[in-house]
């Protein structure tokens, strides 16, 4: 279940090509706020849109991870898997990553993007950086 989603309106640079998140990053670190805390409940994720990647953002045993959200397999929406000891299980076809890495946990191969996410003062944050 998407608890929250919303759009941050910034430039397009990188496209979705046949619906995959894009692995391009912006070049400098730069947290940008993505949501309210209290729109992230323990055990949950949310989704946000930014420059055009689908990110999930998790809370999971107090921790915040940040990943990005479309599966590699079918393209499901990871932020509304199933999270399980540090991993997150695509809804639609099982397939499961590592929270802190986007490894896929069968295969221990890189997948998906990972990123820095930090909560302060009310607001979760994510660093869009390299």
């Amino acid at each position: 279940m998407v608890l929250y989603q919303i759009q941050l309106d910034f430039p397009q640079i990188a496209k979705l090509p046949n619906g995959r998140p894009s692995q391009n990053r912006v070049s400098s670190m730069a947290y940008e706020q993505v949501a309210l805390s209290e729109t992230l409940v323990e055990g949950q994720g949310i989704e946000v849109i930014w420059q055009g990647n689908v990110i999930a953002v998790f809370r999971h045993g107090g921790v915040l991870y940040a990943i990005d959200g479309i599966c590699m397999h079918q393209g499901g929406p990871l932020a509304r898997g199933k999270l399980c000891q540090g991993t997150i299980e695509c809804p639609w076809h099982g397939w499961t990553y590592d929270l802190k890495t986007g490894n896929n946990t069968a295969t221990c191969q890189p997948m998906l993007s990972s990123y820095r996410v930090r909560e302060q003062a009310g607001k979760i944050e994510i660093d869009f950086g390299t």
